[in-house]
C-alpha cells in the first residue's frame, strides 16, 4: 500500500522542499515519516468539496452528489482501492481546515509553514 510514496519519494531531491499531496492511505503517511517528512492534512466540508468538482468540470466530476458522497465515504473508510483517508488524516502532524477561500488557505499554509522551524529537526 505504501508503493507510491516509495516511488515518489525515490525520485525527490533532498535538498529541495517537496510537497506531496493526495496520501490516501496510512501505509503510505507511516512511509513517509519514517523519512523524516512532516504530514499537513487540509480537508473540505463534503458540500465545499462537491462544488469544487462541480466547478473543475473533468469528465469523471460529473456525477451527483449522492455518488459522490458514496465515494467519498468509501475512500475516507478504507472501502476503496485500498485507500483510507480518515486513518491517514489521523496519522498527520497538523490538520488545516479549507472551507474558505484560496487566500484564506494560504494564509493558514503560510502561518503554518512560517511556525514550523524546521519540525523534522529534533
Amino acid at each position: 500500500p505504501a508503493i507510491l510514496a516509495k516511488l515518489s519519494y525515490n525520485k525527490i531531491d533532498l535538498e529541495e522542499n517537496i510537497v506531496f499531496d493526495s496520501i490516501r492511505h496510512p501505509k503510505e503517511v507511516a512511509y513517509l515519516k519514517e523519512k523524516n517528512t512532516y504530514m499537513i492534512s487540509i480537508e473540505a466540508s463534503l458540500e465545499i468539496r462537491y462544488e469544487r468538482i462541480k466547478m473543475r468540470q473533468k469528465s469523471t466530476d460529473k456525477i451527483d452528489f449522492e455518488t459522490f458522497k458514496k465515494q467519498c465515504k468509501e475512500e475516507s473508510k478504507g472501502e476503496s482501492s485500498g485507500q483510507n483517508i480518515n486513518q491517514a488524516r489521523k496519522l498527520s502532524n497538523i490538520h488545516i481546515e479549507n472551507n474558505g477561500n484560496i487566500e484564506t488557505l494560504h494564509s493558514k499554509i503560510d502561518k503554518v509553514l512560517t511556525g514550523m522551524n524546521n519540525p523534522w529537526e529534533n
